[in-house]
């Protein structure tokens, strides 16, 4: 006669899996094993009859307590997943339709349900039921792994390293290819899961938090410098980098805080978060100075701060603000809202507008052309920088999504994956494209900048649009062994409109040639007006030319500035001297150079001179820099000595 069990007597030693994972059941020698482990006292007898109550358990229609099809107790899970196996575990029970629980088929026995594991359920199955062959064995030794500790550690620690030096998602280490890899060089090793890859950032977060206190804590004086961003999905970022000396003057330059801002981007959000942040670093006391852009929102959460903490401009924000609002980049085209149901953008002119100003309708027509490939019928992805030229070449590319026309040209569209980091550079928004004037005063030499860079967008577009455009470029490019890429320019980075004349200039025999043989291509006629209209004649080209001549210092000035493994403030003063006396020198022949040069060295004072207090700010700390002393008068450092 069986005797009764001691709950309060039974151990239950297993191992439970996941629910997706499927196991075939064990053999009765592996069985009876375990189950001698579920009894402390042998209140069970083992004897024969166990391996015929085990293999009458693999056959449960036989069982009189089993009221429900076991086939069809959990249809909503093969449907949801069908290529998913399933757990013998749900042959005895039911999981709610919400996956939040589980009932026992066998006697109505209810249990929670987390994160889809089976552990309850199936003790309750094997400790009520007796449904051993639920019993998931030991894996045997020969199959264990035979990479010792130590060296798994150190593989986990290289693929820890890989993910973030390489910004890799969590799972990428075990992903089909490289667990090939890995087995073929290591067998029996397994890289880390996500989850541990997760955990693991988590530690050394801590670790690192902990190590940089303890160096902040050595320093006397610190200076801070603030980043704050939008990304296109509207997640705000605030970054703080620190910059200090030791005791054996080192320089070092570190990011101390780096997080997403979730609150109103006010000032005093924004001071009050900074401080929280510097005091629990133990910093706030020592911070002497904090440079940011000129957004009114970082102005003012840095003038709530302590008074001993300067404020001190970015130079390139600054840089990027003369150059874009002396030569009117993204000037704003006024235009005849003729068609208000076609147009792209309805423009409100502000000022009275010449008739070289407004595009005539039969251009219109003509901008209007569509450049998609004319059988393509999927989505076509236009990149969103068009959108944001402020209506200058939107109307020229207007039409991309129509799949319409001859069935001449047939090649597949260029799609944005193969478009450029660089080409991506407005996927975050800042203060940076905040103040930029959209109505710079028109001059002969603003409204050929305004005409010149249309043209240059519309071709870098065209670049990435057209596949019969983009074959010839990347034919020809090979052919005249030119590297380089047309990139549409942002609003946030000045210097990418230089990166774009650069190229084009570096590319100029391959246009050329595009314009020379475009009636060769397979293109259709309005496409063919359409290149017609945006060709660069022989003015345009000398344009960029002294275009380029002229922004090339602003540009090599910038770089710079934006200097991270050394004090950038002395080379920025000087960078900006030396940008004053290029543009202080009319010395030449190009009308169209002196020109740009005047109209940029107007903005310059404006955006740094004028200024008297944040440029004394900028000169007596620059003082402390040996690459200032290059462009300081002795009057200049007189008075820096002084103060």
């Amino acid at each position: 006669m069986k005797q009764k069990r001691k709950k309060t007597s039974t151990s239950i030693i297993y191992e439970i899996l996941d629910d997706n994972q499927h196991h075939d059941t064990s053999t009765t020698a592996n069985i009876n094993s375990t189950i001698k482990s579920l009894n402390d006292n042998s209140s069970i007898p083992l004897t024969s009859n166990t391996t015929n109550s085990s293999s009458s358990n693999h056959n449960i229609t036989t069982q009189s307590s089993d009221t429900t099809n076991p086939t069809t107790t959990t249809p909503s899970i093969r449907q949801k997943f069908p290529n998913r196996k399933s757990s013998n575990v749900w042959l005895y029970a039911t999981k709610s339709e919400d996956g939040k629980s589980a009932t026992c088929n066998l006697c109505g026995y209810v249990c929670a349900v987390v994160c889809h594991s089976t552990s309850t359920i199936r003790y309750h199955l094997i400790r009520q039921h007796d449904k051993y062959d639920l019993i998931i064995s030991r894996s045997s030794p020969s199959s264990k792994s035979k990479v010792s500790q130590h060296f798994k550690d150190e593989l986990h620690s290289l693929c820890y390293n890989a993910i973030i030096i390489d910004h890799r998602p969590f799972n990428d280490m075990r992903k089909p290819g490289l667990l090939t890899i890995f087995n073929k060089l290591c067998p029996g090793y397994l890289p880390p899961h996500r989850n541990q890859v997760s955990n693991h950032l988590k530690y050394l977060y801590n670790v690192h938090l902990t190590a940089l206190k303890e160096q902040l804590q050595n320093i006397d004086y610190i200076g801070l410098t603030f980043d704050f961003w939008t990304s296109r999905r509207s997640v705000s970022f605030l970054c703080i980098t620190g910059h200090w000396f030791d005791d054996k003057c080192l320089y070092f330059s570190k990011v101390i805080h780096f997080s997403s801002f979730n609150e109103r981007h006010t000032g005093f959000n924004i001071s009050r978060s900074v401080k929280e942040k510097l005091e629990s670093l133990g910093i706030y006391h020592k911070v002497v100075a904090i440079t940011c852009d000129g957004g009114q929102n970082l102005v003012s959460a840095c003038s709530q701060l302590d008074g001993s903490i300067k404020r001190i401009w970015c130079c390139t924000h600054r840089l990027h603000l003369v150059i874009i609002n002396s030569l009117g980049f993204w000037n704003i085209e006024n235009k005849l809202d003729n068609n208000p149901t076609n147009c792209l953008t309805t423009e409100i002119p502000a000022t009275t507008t010449s008739s070289s100003d407004v595009i005539s309708n039969n251009q219109q027509e003509l901008m209007d052309t569509s450049w998609s490939d004319e059988n393509e019928t999927g989505e076509i992805l236009i990149d969103e920088t068009i959108g944001d030229a402020g209506g200058h070449y939107t109307d020229i590319i207007n039409n991309f999504d129509t799949a319409q026309g001859s069935e001449a040209e047939s090649a597949t569209i260029v799609h944005a994956e193969s478009i450029d980091d660089e080409q991506n550079l407005d996927l975050i928004d800042d203060n940076w494209s905040s103040n930029i004037d959209t109505n710079v005063p028109t001059t002969n030499e603003v409204e050929l900048i305004m005409d010149l860079l249309k043209k240059c967008r519309v071709l870098a577009t065209l670049s990435k649009k057209s596949s019969i455009v983009s074959n010839f470029i990347r034919t020809n490019q090979l052919l005249f062994k030119v590297n380089r890429t047309l990139n549409n320019d942002c609003k946030s980075r000045w210097n990418s409109t230089f990166i774009l004349l650069d190229a084009l200039i570096d590319l100029k025999p391959v246009m050329m040639k595009l314009f020379n043989e475009k009636r060769t291509l397979n293109l259709r006629r309005d496409q063919i007006e359409k290149l017609t209209m945006i060709e660069l004649n022989n003015e345009d080209w000398d344009f960029i030319s002294s275009l380029h001549s002229v922004l090339k210092p602003f540009y090599w000035g910038t770089v710079m500035m934006s200097g991270k493994n050394y004090p950038s403030i002395g080379l920025a003063y000087h960078a900006v001297h030396k940008i004053k006396h290029f543009c202080t020198n009319g010395i030449t022949s190009n009308n169209h150079i002196k020109e740009l040069k005047k109209l940029l060295l107007v903005k310059l004072y404006t955006y740094f001179y004028d200024d008297i207090e944040q440029f004394q700010y900028f000169q007596r700390h620059a003082f402390f820099d040996p690459a200032a002393h290059l462009s300081l008068s002795d009057v200049e450092k007189n008075q820096c000595e002084k103060y």
